[in-house]
């Protein structure tokens, strides 16, 4: 997928339809696995950082970078990766 779609993907899915999600974590690290031969997630008190979001996305169907934003995982500018609070 494009990485530029992807980002405005992401960034215009609504939070509300998060609400009744669960295991949003483990369901966006099990979605970058199939992308990933070693997802090594990194965590602080409240974000969790994984995989290299432009090598990741290139790879993935919209269907998947749209169930990633659902789940509440997003582009982290900063440190250019998939990240969740």
């Amino acid at each position: 997928m494009d990485i530029d779609k992807a980002k405005e993907i992401i960034e215009k899915m609504d939070i509300s339809s998060m609400i009744g999600e669960k295991n949003t974590v483990m369901h966006g690290l099990q979605i970058l696995a199939k992308y990933e031969e070693n997802v090594m997630p990194q965590f602080d008190h409240d974000i969790i950082w994984a995989s290299d979001f432009d090598k990741t996305v290139m790879q993935m169907p919209e269907e998947d970078v749209l169930q990633m934003a659902k789940l509440g995982w997003y582009y982290d500018t900063e440190n250019d990766c998939w990240a969740h609070c």
